[in-house]
């Protein structure tokens, strides 16, 4: 989740008009092909969006910059009214970014939970993989989308439909 109720408030108070991220005049060029070109986008508390458009209209470009898989050629981006720039989807994701893309990106050897987890297992004191807390939570985030699959069963045992 991008913000909590609290950040909410916060950010309509702020005076950045409530919007959580924004993409202001955003240029994206590959070599002589323009896939962005001076793009704004807004995302305000509890919205929830599709993109949707032909072949190279710009929809993975514009995926990859918010979740910091890209940059900008120019423009900027504001996270709750502050310019970032981030290095990396990992840095977009510590900002509380994440990205749903339409390919499928699973690993089929590995379970549900860990699927779900992937890159970033929680760790015990020890600093090995906590299983059962791994699972547990996967459970959960899986159960507020209303998903109901065993999370210890191989993503490879899962329907097509179940899988995405």
């Amino acid at each position: 989740m991008v913000s909590s109720v609290e950040n909410d408030i916060a950010g309509r108070a702020s005076g950045h008009g409530g919007r959580i991220l924004e993409l202001r005049g955003a240029t994206k060029r590959f070599g002589g092909a323009t896939a962005l070109d001076n793009v704004d986008f807004d995302l305000m508390p509890g919205e929830i969006l599709g993109l949707i458009g032909e072949n190279g209209a710009g929809k993975s470009t514009l995926s990859k910059i918010l979740s910091g898989v890209q940059r900008p050629d120019s423009g900027e981006m504001l996270l709750r009214g502050e310019i970032v720039r981030f290095r990396s989807a990992a840095d977009a994701k510590a900002a509380g970014i994440g990205m749903i893309y339409q390919e499928l990106t699973l690993m089929p050897a590995l379970s549900v939970a860990e699927n779900v987890f992937l890159g970033r297992q929680p760790r015990n004191a020890f600093g090995l993989v906590d299983w059962k807390r791994m699972r547990a939570e996967a459970k959960k985030q899986l159960a507020d989308f209303g998903i109901d699959v065993d999370v210890t069963m191989p993503v490879k045992q899962l329907s097509l439909g179940n899988q995405r």
